[in-house]
């Protein structure tokens, strides 16, 4: 089975502006009733770099897989 990273965490550049910014803070008050996106909804920077560098090591299952110069 292939795994990898989700999109969300794959770029350590823009994880934390993603997860907190484009997504947590743009919640309407139903998304949060429906529990929609819940795993967002109580995130926290400190979460997502605690995260980020566990996960620092792991083997770099993509790069061999795309084109050069992309």
């Amino acid at each position: 089975m292939f795994y990898g990273a989700h999109w969300k965490m794959a770029d350590p550049s823009f994880a934390v502006k993603r997860r907190v910014n484009d997504r947590k803070l743009r919640f309407s008050k139903k998304q949060i009733a429906t529990k929609r996106a819940w795993h967002d909804i109580n995130i926290t920077e400190e979460q997502i770099l605690q995260a980020l560098e566990k996960h620092k090591q792991d083997p770099d299952i993509l790069g061999p897989l795309l084109p050069t110069g992309a």
